[in-house]
């Protein structure tokens, strides 16, 4: 499992960028929405981008492509 959004904020906060775990959780679904909207395009159903972006399955296919692109670098 990774962070939460407090975590992250924490992190954020002590390397001197002043964050708050709201911001944390925009900041994260704003790339989420980013990356839902090529998928949305491709796909032919009534789903939007923000929509996906929120959706856990979504974000956990995402972190795993991620993830997987990182360890074969």
């Amino acid at each position: 499992q990774g962070l939460g959004y407090r975590e992250i904020a924490e992190i954020m906060t002590a390397e001197g960028h002043k964050m708050n775990h709201a911001t944390a959780r925009n900041y994260f679904l704003r790339a989420m929405e980013k990356l839902a909207e090529p998928m949305v395009q491709l796909m032919d159903n009534e789903r939007r981008a923000d929509e996906l972006a929120v959706d856990p399955n979504f974000q956990d296919a995402m972190i795993e492509i991620l993830s997987s692109n990182r360890r074969n670098v």
